[in-house]
């Protein structure tokens, strides 16, 4: 292996160094046992370092898990990369592409005839790009190079609708809405304002589109593609449009709808808190959605109305049981549902009477092919060891392993902890035997969260792991809400009757 990734290294640099500007470096295969972190980092830094403006994709190291695509912090790579799905309401904030093949196969298949339809693939893209990602759309090339007539007539059926429908795709953005019921939108900044593009999957027979929940003025529409005017006018929450009949074919239509600034959308705010329970008090912040809109909040369970609070900045709340509701306003009208949270004061776990500690915790290990945690327990234990902290050592090494790490949890308040617990494969975290984390069965990398509100004081900690094959990884971290979550340390772990 070392003599392979010397040999993938000279390659690489080859690559980066005598053709030019490289815009994209697209690994494949971490999936294997033999790829881990290791490796996966300097190879990531390499192309960094030839090429400092090239994109690498996340499979350069082992943080994809699994189809989802998508890495946790600490892994190489500059985007996620799905596999044969499309995140149901997008990433914001993350850079993706969704890896989907026109058949089933990702190879040439002479028997599988089953492709997408034209249709089907328009569709497939403007739903990523509405999302926010970037599509990569396989074809499987013959073993003399030639593409398949089925691929062929696909894509000059795409090319074919790109040429008049091209910048509603090209340098867009995601859509300002959660969902419209014809279809999909994508948008694009101009000067002043935004174009909105609305992309019609299933054209209506009175060829009349309705956009709801837009506080926008609008100062142009059109088909994009077709000379012929069409009218917009305002009705009751939105804006319909008005194209009269055209010729459909089929595909999906797009209009092109011009609007003064940026979107107002009329949706509900999102209200949150890190937690929703607590334990003194609990602090909340509220999202509008979009700029333009003004929302309101009560604490008392009550509707918001146009006297209410406006939102500003988070705000902390008390209580035996708290019900935040918020409500967006428009020109001094409410323009959205209602939202809600509603969060609960609760007891901390009383402390365990633990004497006699001392530092460190201990671990057990298990030797077998386990599909999960309870399969792992019924396997012999090794004698146990001491350890200063959940640390692998040499069992970051090894496949068809488990391990067990028993110890007393050192908390230094009464309030609400956050655990974050990374792992691959499996893993449990137990608090004074209470569940906090199920992250269990066969995944890659990977991180789940879980809450409990704790006692100052000594509190029993268990975390179960284990790995089948491939690569491995073991995080802890902790945190109360406001604060950023930190590794659980040797400082915080002690053993004993």
């Amino acid at each position: 292996m070392d003599r392979y990734v010397k040999y993938l290294h000279n390659q690489v640099s080859e690559l980066l160094t005598n053709y030019g500007p490289i815009g994209v470096m697209w690994f494949d295969g971490e999936w294997e046992r033999t790829w881990n972190t290791q490796r996966g980092v300097p190879l990531y830094n390499l192309c960094r370092t030839l090429q400092p403006n090239v994109i690498v994709n996340n499979r350069v190291d082992v943080g994809r898990a699994g189809m989802a695509g998508m890495s946790d912090k600490g892994y190489a790579g500059d985007y996620g990369t799905p596999e044969q799905e499309v995140p149901a309401t997008g990433l914001p904030g993350v850079d993706w592409e969704s890896c989907i093949t026109m058949n089933r196969n990702w190879g040439y298949n002479e028997a599988d005839l089953n492709y997408k339809s034209t249709k089907e693939l328009l569709h497939l893209l403007v739903d990523v790009v509405s999302k926010g990602g970037n599509l990569l759309l396989n074809i499987g090339p013959k073993a003399d190079g030639t593409i398949p007539p089925m691929s062929v007539e696909r894509m000059k059926g795409i090319g074919k609708w790109m040429k008049v429908n091209g910048e509603a795709i090209y340098g867009t953005e995601a859509s300002p809405f959660k969902s419209v019921p014809w279809g999909r939108v994508t948008q694009k900044p101009t000067r002043g304002g935004t174009d909105l593009f609305l992309h019609v999957f299933d054209w209506p027979s009175d060829g009349r589109v309705t956009l709801s929940g837009l506080g926008n003025e609008v100062v142009g529409a059109q088909i994009l593609g077709n000379a012929k005017k069409v009218v917009d006018k305002k009705v009751s929450g939105g804006i319909e449009i008005d194209c009269g009949k055209i010729e459909w074919d089929g595909n999906p239509v797009v209009l092109r709808l011009t609007i003064k600034g940026e979107p107002i959308v009329y949706e509900p705010p999102v209200v949150e808190s890190e937690a929703t329970i607590f334990v003194k008090d609990a602090l909340v912040s509220i999202n509008p959605g979009s700029k333009g809109l003004v929302t309101r909040y009560t604490t008392d369970g009550s509707t918001p109305t146009a006297r209410s609070t406006a939102y500003s900045k988070p705000f902390k709340v008390s209580g035996s049981r708290v019900t935040v509701k918020a409500v967006n306003f428009h020109n001094g009208n409410a323009v959205s549902e209602v939202a809600s949270l509603v969060l609960n004061k609760v007891t901390p776990l009383a402390p365990a009477d633990k004497s006699s500690l001392r530092p460190g915790v201990t671990l057990e290990t298990f030797v077998g092919e386990f599909d999960n945690t309870a399969e792992m327990l019924q396997a012999r234990p090794s004698q146990p060891k001491m350890l200063t902290s959940f640390e692998l050592g040499d069992l970051a090494k090894q496949e068809n392993i488990g391990a067990r790490f028993r110890g007393v949890l050192k908390v230094p308040s009464d309030e609400v902890y956050t655990f974050d617990l990374t792992s691959d494969d499996g893993s449990k975290l137990l608090i004074d035997g209470k569940v906090v984390v199920d992250h269990d069965g066969l995944h890659s990398p990977s991180s789940m969260k879980g809450q409990i509100a704790l006692g100052r004081g000594m509190h029993v900690i268990e975390v179960l792991w284990f790995n089948r094959t491939g690569g491995t990884a073991l995080d802890v971290l902790w945190n109360i809400p406001g604060e950023k979550a930190t590794r659980i340390s040797a400082e915080d772990l002690w053993h004993g009757e």
